[in-house]
């Protein structure tokens, strides 16, 4: 028994070797997408089943048209295995029989052209029309050819178009690209389906650029001669405030004077006025509860003394100059 996968035994070479033996019987296949059968007497096609094509036809167009349509299914099912059955036939009689040479010549073709029958047909959806004429010296139609172009009538889809002649759009595809390419037909343009596929194409360009707009809107180049709206000046960032001031008592200046704060933070600035630092002593010391302010400070003397440390101290925060007023009341 005859057996194997299309990748090692392609379907050319068994179909060859089966009619050049004159065998008869079934060729059973198995694919991953499809299962089909072909018949043969005497190395002859006599009958075929691929899918939902399956049963008797009427009369020798009809049985080409369906070994043609088996035969193109399993040449694109290529990782298939198959076995050869000598013993089977078809369950119903089956006198007409078909070489096979004519019908594997005409499949090879159709399954290797079959991405450009697509790009013609455009979809088993597309509407046909009538040019009424050809642009070819002379055109030659098979039978389903001729079906296929007196159905044709502007309204009927390829598909539709396939269900009434009673053939695959495996058969029927081929026939209305050769008829397209003749010129005696045209795929009429659904104006809702060229806008569609107009921007499928261009989202697809502008993908490819990088950049997509998604407002819908583009607005273009900016024209010649017309220099870009000025978006003014950049506004300045504001400059920063400070937050302290360097203290001079550090670097031989006076007594502290507390003029200014920030944030609760009191800034200190020196002055030399005897009086006027005596004055605001005496106010703090009131503040604060005491009754004597202590001497003033002398304006030169910026080293703290051993015996009074804190009093020499720098204090920038209010509530630590209150408690130290405390101590001093105190003591």
């Amino acid at each position: 028994m005859l057996s194997g996968t299309f990748d090692l035994f392609p379907l050319a070479e068994v179909l060859g070797l089966i009619e050049r033996t004159a065998a008869s019987g079934a060729l059973m296949v198995r694919g991953r997408e499809v299962d089909g059968a072909l018949f043969f007497a005497s190395g002859e096609l006599v009958a075929g089943e691929v899918a939902d094509l399956a049963g008797p036809v009427e009369g020798r167009d009809a049985l080409e048209t369906r070994v043609l349509e088996v035969c193109v299914t399993l040449l694109r099912s290529r990782e298939a295995e198959f076995d050869f059955r000598p013993d089977a036939a078809p369950p119903w009689p089956a006198a007409i029989m078909i070489p096979v040479g004519p019908v594997l010549e005409r499949a090879a073709v159709i399954a290797r052209e079959w991405p450009a029958i697509m790009t013609a047909v455009e979809s088993f959806e597309s509407r046909l029309e009538r040019t009424g004429s050809i642009s070819v010296p002379s055109v030659t139609l098979t039978a389903v050819g001729f079906q296929v172009l007196e159905l044709v009538d502007g309204t009927a889809t390829i598909r539709e178009i396939s269900h009434r002649i009673g053939a695959s759009l495996i058969v029927v595809a081929p026939e209305v690209r050769n008829l397209i390419l003749a010129g005696a037909i045209r795929v009429v343009v659904d104006a809702a389906r060229a806008l569609a596929t107009a921007r499928a194409g261009a989202i697809d360009t502008v993908l490819h650029d990088g950049v997509l707009d998604v407002t819908g809107t583009d607005p273009g180049p900016p024209s010649a001669g017309i220099a870009p709206p000025d978006p003014g000046p950049v506004p300045a960032a504001p400059e920063p405030r400070p937050t302290s001031v360097p203290n001079p008592v550090a670097s031989g200046g006076g007594a502290p004077d507390l003029r200014a704060s920030t944030s609760g933070i009191e800034t200190l600035h020196p002055t030399t006025d005897r009086e006027e630092l005596a004055r605001e002593r005496a106010d703090l010391a009131s503040r604060a509860g005491l009754s004597d302010p202590g001497p003033v400070p002398d304006a030169g003397s910026g080293a703290p003394t051993p015996d009074a440390p804190d009093r020499a101290q720098i204090v920038v925060d209010r509530s630590d100059l209150l408690r130290m007023f405390s101590g001093l009341k105190d003591d």
